[in-house]
Parts: C-alpha cells; structure tokens; sequence
C-alpha cells in the first residue's frame, strides 16, 4: 500500500461514515505519519490492510464497515486492500502505557494515525 491508496480507502470510509474518527493504526498508520517516504523505506511496502478505529465506538458501523470494506469483501475485491475495523476500547490499553501517539492524516479530514 502507499499514502495515496490509503488516502483513497479512508475517502471511501468516510462516504459511508462522514461522522465519525477514524484512527488509523499499525502499520499503515507509518503511511499516514510519513506520507512523502518511499513504502520500501518505512516497511509497509507488502502491507494489504489497514487497521481503524472508530471514535466514537460503533460496534454496529464496524460491523456494516466490515462488510464492505473488510477483507474477502467487495473493497478487497475490487482493490487488493482491506479494512479491519477495530473496538476502540483496545486503544484504552496504549494510553494507559503512555500517551496517544497520534498525529493527524495530513489530506484527510477527521482523520488520525
């Protein structure tokens, strides 16, 4: 995957979802964070999926978000990526380690990696 394939995946996210945060995270979220870097340089050159969370929680959106964009679904399909939807009480977990980490997706509203 590269900065721009992710910009377009989280642009067809937020057609579905225009409401909610989406944060990125694991490895894809280094596209996010280093948008101008080389895949190769950064590691995530053979990265396929991306990994989000939805602020605020929605278990039911993650479910419908799975089904479209998830992987072995029509997003995956068509593209060759897929989304994995994530609880966000997992990221409860990092904060309490530390701090945050987040910075925000420079082409994408609403957006953090």
């Amino acid at each position: 995957m590269d900065f721009p394939t992710l910009t377009r995946f989280i642009g067809a996210i937020r057609r579905t979802l225009p409401s909610h945060r989406i944060i990125i995270f694991g490895s894809s979220s280094l596209l996010a964070s280093f948008p101008n870097d080389d895949p190769a340089q950064i590691g995530v050159l053979a990265t396929l999926d991306a990994d989000f969370f939805l602020d605020p929680e929605d278990a039911e959106m993650r479910k419908r978000l799975e089904a479209e964009f998830g992987e072995d679904n029509a997003y995956h399909a068509a593209t060759g990526h897929y989304g994995d939807f994530v609880d966000l009480r997992l990221a409860e977990l990092s904060q309490k380690t530390g701090g945050s980490g987040l910075c925000r997706c420079p082409v994408v509203r609403m957006c953090l990696a």
